[in-house]
């Protein structure tokens, strides 16, 4: 089994993408707390970093379908 294997934007890794990971992404950036929170999916843009321009990709991923 794959260490990273996860779905990318899936950040509470329910199995599914949807506002309730982007959700959980901003209040992670906000508070810090990594808890119940993929960081390997949470990296949308697949830079090694999770930040703000994850959160970004992933409600553009949200309204348009396509990363």
């Amino acid at each position: 089994t794959e260490k990273n294997a996860s779905l990318r934007g899936d950040v509470n890794g329910d199995g599914s993408v949807n506002i309730t990971d982007a959700i959980k992404l901003i209040n992670y950036l906000a508070n810090g707390n990594a808890e119940g929170i993929n960081l390997d999916a949470a990296d949308c843009n697949e830079d090694s970093t999770v930040n703000i321009t994850d959160a970004i990709l992933l409600i553009n991923f949200l309204q348009n379908g396509s990363w």
